[in-house]
C-alpha cells in the first residue's frame, strides 16, 4: 500500500501545498481583520506603514514579501511542468 499510495498522492500533496501557501501568502484583507496586537504579520505591517505615511517602508516591505514569494513561485511552476510532462508522456 505504502509504495503505490505515496508516489501517487506525493505530488498532489506538494501541489496543494504550495497553491495554498501562494494564495495564503498573498493575502491582506483576512490578515488585517484577523490580526491583533500578539500577531502582527508582514502584510499587516506593510498597511500599517502604508496608513502611517512611511511609503518607504511599505516599498521595502512589499518587496521583501515579493522576494519571499518568487521561491514559493518558482516552485510552483516546476511542480505544474513536471507533472504535466507526466501525463502527456
Amino acid at each position: 500500500m505504502r509504495s503505490v499510495l505515496v508516489p501517487l498522492l506525493t505530488p498532489t500533496l506538494l501541489y496543494a501545498w504550495l497553491w495554498m501557501a501562494l494564495l495564503a501568502y498573498r493575502e491582506l484583507t483576512m490578515a488585517v481583520l484577523l490580526s491583533s496586537v500578539e500577531n502582527i504579520t508582514l502584510p499587516v505591517l506593510t498597511w500599517n506603514a502604508w496608513l502611517g505615511g512611511s511609503t518607504g517602508v511599505s516599498a521595502a516591505l512589499s518587496l521583501v514579501l515579493v522576494i519571499g514569494l518568487v521561491p514559493l513561485i518558482a516552485i510552483y511552476w516546476y511542480v505544474v511542468q513536471r507533472k504535466g510532462r507526466t501525463f502527456e508522456g
